[in-house]
């Protein structure tokens, strides 16, 4: 009898919550190239295709997993997305500091890079990271739900992909050969303000520093940690530019 493949049975619905910049596209790709067909994906936010039902969860049953940001939480007051507490949800997480430093790539897109900018860009979004952690990551909601920060996402790439595929797909073993063999094969989608750069067979690791970063100011970064000591101490980030 021949042994069945590690996406033989039908995989189960799971929601995707991610915080912008935390690796939910990376996600996606190897999920996609280790599932195949079995694996159908919603990016809920493009509704190109006229029989998307525009809901999350997705009401279509063929639909694996499907993208939200929370984006709701952005505005004053907002409560953001109902918790379905029988849908089991897949967290992407990722530290503020590299999150919001990407982000603004992307903002760059459509606005003049300047200080100011930056400067007013980062603050702009510690609310809605300090809302999105509390709520999904810090909030004892006894939901069932998988945290992946990008941090481990992309140290021990093979760990927590091997974590995510269980979690789709209980309780086939994994086929840790073709897993890394995906992983190292991956592509990196490297986000600049001028687009996107595809650049294959890049693998899954970070390869960003902060120091790096035009504007990068230990003070304004110490500022930024400061704000969100709450979050961090909850999440178990360290606090790097501590005066």
């Amino acid at each position: 009898m021949t042994a069945p493949t590690a996406h033989s049975s039908p995989l189960r619905y799971v929601a995707c919550i991610s915080y912008p910049r935390s690796g939910h596209h990376l996600t996606v790709r190897v999920l996609q190239q280790y599932f195949k067909h079995d694996f159908k994906y919603c990016q809920f936010y493009n509704h190109q295709e006229g029989n998307c039902c525009q809901s999350f969860p997705c009401t279509d049953e063929s639909v694996r997993m499907t993208k939200n940001h929370d984006m709701e939480l952005n505005r004053p007051n907002a409560v953001g997305l109902q918790k379905q507490p029988e849908v089991p949800y897949l967290v992407l997480i990722r530290n503020f500091l590299e999150a919001v430093v990407s982000d603004y790539n992307l903002f760059l897109r459509r606005n003049e890079d300047t200080y100011d900018a930056w400067i007013g860009f980062s603050e702009r979004k510690i609310q809605y990271y300090k809302k999105f952690m509390q709520k999904w990551v810090l909030e004892d909601d006894s939901m069932e739900k998988q945290i992946i920060r990008y941090e481990k996402l992309t140290a021990e790439p093979v760990e927590q992909f091997t974590r995510m595929i269980e979690f789709f797909h209980p309780p086939t073993p994994v086929d840790q050969s073709r897993l890394e063999s995906i992983i190292n094969q991956a592509v990196l989608e490297d986000v600049k303000p001028t687009g996107i750069d595809v650049i294959r067979n890049f693998g899954v690791k970070n390869r960003r520093k902060l120091q790096d970063f035009k504007h990068f100011d230990e003070n304004h970064f110490n500022h930024l940690e400061s704000e969100l000591d709450e979050e961090f101490e909850g999440i178990g980030y360290p606090r790097r530019f501590a005066a």
